[in-house]
């Protein structure tokens, strides 16, 4: 792979049109840079989010980018969308301090690509590129991601302390590309380790999703850098197995994922509020969890419980669990063509209907429900029809009472 990417290091494969149009639009000496070129030297393709820069004021990138859906001229950005493609042009620049350890307090405008590239992340992040598609280094980025080392401009030291989300960043960077980190880097990241539990939970979580992308050397990473309780706090305990599972889900859903990271956590939800995962997730990963349990005896369940189950807007996830249970520990899930059956069967139509009920002398009305699902607890996986209409028989003998007299009718 090393030498694949080598082969690459002087010129982008190529530019989307959409984006071409962009550098032309921000004049002569507009570049891409960042992830999209990082990226497409590592042969990664279809490449939705493009950065660029360009010698600009933010009065003439407000002025050549009117069509810009967000704006922050104060730092000199503009984003947009064509065609598909997400843009953002940046004035190039140079920052000052970092008061809140996120943005930069004073910034100044400058004229030059190796000016800007020296307040970017990492050597890797700051590979400029023009509109043909050559290469501008300034900093050593092609040789770092030729040797797939993650390397910070500048001291790694006051580089972390000045925005700790560069520590999340670096970590994703590893775990998808798979890099090694410098070891001034590691250092530095170990030594700061305490910061990273101060970016914001949502941050944070944006960061750690994208690198579970990457498999279980996230965990891997979060063990050696010192991060587990930055990341999710004291006291989490994740499967023994829990990396080679990630492993096998790297191209599942999101959800999907966490589900897998969190099967042997105590409290998934409160692990989920930790990690500053949305409402959305921790909703689907909670039912994700709890419902892989009962599918594991969904064809020993009754009517009325395996309808629950098969029901389950997770359904799908809870199976893709058990089937990488069973590829990580074999025999584990036993019946799994068993539960794969009933799974692509589907919900069954039920044995009884109301009009079973209201034949037998019911009055329409919440109690033919109520009837049916007491029925519908008494039966097994093995009931038919005819055992069904013997137990509603039962119930039947059992609760329903006679008819209140009438008002006016004299005492007995």
């Amino acid at each position: 792979m090393v030498g694949t990417i080598r082969d690459r290091m002087n010129r982008l494969p190529s530019i989307p049109e959409p984006i071409v149009d962009c550098l032309r639009r921000a004049g002569r000496t507009a570049r891409v840079v960042g992830g999209a070129v990082r990226d497409s030297l590592c042969g990664i393709e279809c490449i939705t989010d493009w950065d660029l820069g360009a010698a600009l004021l933010p009065e003439d990138l407000a002025q050549r980018f009117p069509d810009a859906i967000e704006s922050d001229l104060r730092l000199g950005v503009v984003s947009g969308e064509t065609e598909g493609l997400s843009w953002t042009v940046a004035a190039y620049r140079e920052d000052g301090e970092y008061a809140d350890h996120r943005h930069p307090d004073v910034v100044s405008f400058v004229d030059s690509v190796a000016r800007d590239a020296e307040r970017r992340d990492f050597t890797i992040n700051a590979i400029y590129a023009d509109e043909s598609g050559a290469i501008e280094d300034p900093v050593g980025g092609r040789d770092d991601l030729g040797a797939r080392t993650l390397r910070m401009i500048g001291d790694p030291h006051r580089r972390l302390a000045e925005d700790p989300l560069r520590i999340w960043r670096g970590v994703r960077f590893v775990t998808r590309l798979g890099l090694t980190i410098e070891p001034e880097l590691a250092s530095a990241i170990r030594r700061h380790a305490g910061l990273a539990a101060e970016v914001p939970a949502a941050r944070r979580f944006d960061e750690i999703d994208g690198s579970l992308g990457g498999g279980g050397a996230w965990l891997t990473h979060v063990e050696r850098l010192g991060l587990r309780a930055a990341a999710c706090g004291e006291g989490v305990a994740f499967s023994a197995d829990a990396e080679q599972r990630l492993d096998l889900v790297r191209e599942d859903s999101a959800v999907v994922r966490w589900a897998v990271l969190l099967q042997g956590a105590e409290d998934p939800r409160a692990t989920l509020r930790e990690f500053g995962a949305p409402r959305a997730v921790t909703r689907d990963v909670d039912s994700i969890l709890r419902g892989v349990d009962a599918l594991r005896n969904v064809a020993d369940l009754g009517p009325a419980a395996r309808r629950a189950v098969l029901q389950s807007p997770t359904l799908g996830h809870q199976l893709r669990l058990l089937r990488v249970e069973e590829r990580v520990r074999p025999g584990s899930v036993s019946n799994l063509d068993v539960i794969t059956s009933v799974c692509d069967a589907g919900v069954q139509p039920p044995l009884l209907s109301g009009d079973d009920v209201m034949a037998r002398g019911v009055e329409p009305g919440p109690r033919v429900g109520e009837i049916l699902a007491e029925v519908d607890r008494r039966l097994d996986a093995a009931a038919d029809r005819a055992r069904a209409l013997r137990e509603l028989d039962a119930v039947l003998a059992g609760s329903v009472k006679p008819p209140n007299p009438p008002a006016d009718s004299p005492p007995r």
